[in-house]
């Protein structure tokens, strides 16, 4: 453990000395000045005695003056030697320097680097930019290897380093890291000062730096080679890493049953490629009690609707059950069960529409029709003869349209021609054409919802072609800089070409990977069995797409190194 010790701190007994005679000799208490802008400019290091590349360094001690006070709380956790050092150092606190008492540990020949994470802060709690290497050797030789590359799409991430003894060493993962790096805000980091060997690289989330890997609890991801291979003074980059993104195992959180005739059950995220195969079992006394339909909520992707074959006994115990899917050794679905009692009495709440009330904006889109869809708060069947639906024009003309019955909690309106832009559409139904499952139907016996048509939505197109080698299942993925959930994938084709044909128009970042396993994703590796992450690359610029323009970047050269 490192030990800190500050000047200030033997003068406490003074100053509380000197602040009782003050406090009783004046009526006037003296405040900091507030007010003014936030200080958001990171600390700088602005000397290190001896300098980073010191050789023949037989000192015990190393200076580090910053540009502004540093907080004394802050370095506990801010500094590491690499490799480590067989005894803890002492840090000698003094405002805006640090001094670093080395014990006499140090061995012949060898370089040491001491690394100043993202711990350490100024005294207004802003972080240094990036990590800080202060390299010094005890020999007459430094190490100059390094290494650098980016973590993309992940914050507050650190890099672990470690050494091989040879190209196939896999024991890394049950050990700490040789070496760590935090990434700076753009995800970018960097090791230095690296002897000539066989390396490999691990992003981590910050929260986990320095600890060993523990893969079913902790995120992570590899680079796309098992091994990098460093020579004297040689500088590799571009070992770019993602974080993992693999989901985890989908969980049964509750149920939920406000009639005996119908129930809902929560999961832990969206189960729309699990709706058909979620082996569910309805139990009463471990007694399966058959269910009539089971289909996913068109308003809440995390919900199953479920509908037994005969009405449930009203103030009840009954009990879910969700048994496991596995691939191989990996869990996709956990097993679990939740227990539930249904209602003592007769549901009597009304049908209501959950996700409109009076007005529906709509942006159409040149040449597709776009359906609107109305959810209700249980299921419903559909009288068709008893609806009397209108779809108007400005409250007058009549519009050609179906309508479909979704899962029984939404129906699809689905106009014959394009929704015109700027424009005032009226719906019109009966309620009667509507019966709920349990309790009543709408309270007003004629319902309207006015439609409200924008500006044709923007769209434009993005095309290039590309220049690999040896680069399988290539494909090219478009992502939203503004909205993280706007992502478009496209493969490339046999002419190396990918064409966007309708993109809306916005700021993108263009990446190249190669998807080996089919699942439009960048995977980032895995720890047991070791597996390498895809191959991947960014395209350097951000690229704006503008609406009813064609843009065609310029071919780009992709290069499958590693």
């Amino acid at each position: 453990m490192i030990r800190i010790f500050s000047d200030y701190k033997r003068l406490i007994v003074l100053l509380l000395s000197i602040g009782s005679l003050y406090f009783w000799s004046s009526c006037a208490a003296v405040k900091q000045a507030s007010g003014g802008p936030k200080d958001t400019t990171p600390p700088e290091l602005i000397l290190a005695n001896p300098s980073s590349g010191s050789i023949h360094f037989s000192g015990n001690q190393i200076e580090l003056l910053f540009n502004e006070y540093i907080d004394e709380n802050s370095l506990a956790t801010a500094i590491q030697f690499f490799p480590q050092l067989k005894e803890a150092p002492e840090i000698q606190y003094k405002g805006k320097k640090l001094i670093i008492h080395i014990p006499d540990s140090l061995k012949a020949k060898q370089t040491y680097v001491l690394s100043l994470n993202r711990n350490l802060k100024d005294e207004h709690g802003v972080p240094i930019a990036e990590s800080i290497q202060v390299a010094f050797s005890t020999g007459a030789f430094i190490d100059r290897g390094e290494l650098t590359g980016r973590i993309y799409d992940a914050t507050e991430t650190s890099v672990h380093l470690w050494r091989l003894d040879n190209k196939k060493d896999l024991s890394f993962l049950n050990r700490i890291p040789d070496y760590i790096s935090d990434t700076n805000d753009h995800g970018e980091y960097r090791f230095q000062f690296l002897s000539p060997g066989f390396y490999q690289v691990m992003a981590v989330h910050r929260s986990t730096a320095g600890m060993v890997l523990v893969s079913k609890r902790m995120t992570y991801g590899f680079p796309f080679f098992d091994e990098i291979h460093l020579d004297s003074a040689e500088v590799k980059s571009g070992i770019n890493m993602m974080l993992d993104r693999k989901e985890l195992p989908l969980r049964l959180l509750r149920t939920e049953w406000e009639s005996v005739a119908w129930g809902k059950a929560t999961f832990s995220r969206d189960i729309s490629k699990w709706a058909d195969i979620l082996p569910l079992a309805l139990l009463k006394n471990n007694q399966r009690i058959n269910l009539q339909k089971t289909f996913q909520n068109p308003s809440d992707s995390t919900e199953m609707i479920l509908i037994p074959e005969a009405p449930l006994n009203f103030d009840e115990k009954y009990e879910l059950n969700l048994s496991s899917i596995r691939q191989g050794n990996e869990a996709l679905v956990d097993s679990g069960n939740v227990h539930f009692s249904t209602p003592e009495t007769s549901d009597t709440s009304r049908v209501e529409i959950m996700n409109y009330k009076s007005l529906i904006k709509l942006s159409p889109e040149k040449n597709v029709i776009h359906p609107v869809q109305f959810s209700f708060s249980k299921p419903i069947s559909l009288i068709e003869d008893s609806l009397d639906f209108f779809l108007m024009l400005s409250d007058s003309i009549p519009m050609e349209h179906e309508i479909h019955l979704k899962e029984n909690l939404a129906i699809e309106i689905l106009p014959k021609h394009e929704w015109e832009p700027e424009k005032e559409y009226l719906m019109t139904f009966r309620s009667s054409g509507f019966k709920p499952i349990s309790g009543q139907s709408f309270e007003d016996s004629l319902i309207s919802i006015h439609v409200q048509t924008q500006k044709y939505k923007a769209i434009g197109r993005l095309m290039s072609s590309v220049s690999s080698n040896r680069i399988q299942a290539l494909k090219a993925m478009l992502s939203s800089t503004k909205k993280s959930q706007m992502v478009f994938i496209e493969s490339v084709n046999s002419e190396a070409i990918f064409d966007y044909k309708k993109v809306p128009e916005g700021s993108y970042r263009l990446m190249y990977f190669s998807d080996m396993n089919g699942n439009n994703i960048i995977d980032a590796g895995r720890a047991e069995p070791f597996q390498t992450g895809e191959w991947f690359v960014s395209y350097p610029d951000t690229i704006d797409v503008r609406a009813n323009w064609d843009m065609e970047l310029k071919p780009f050269q992709l290069e499958f190194k590693p």
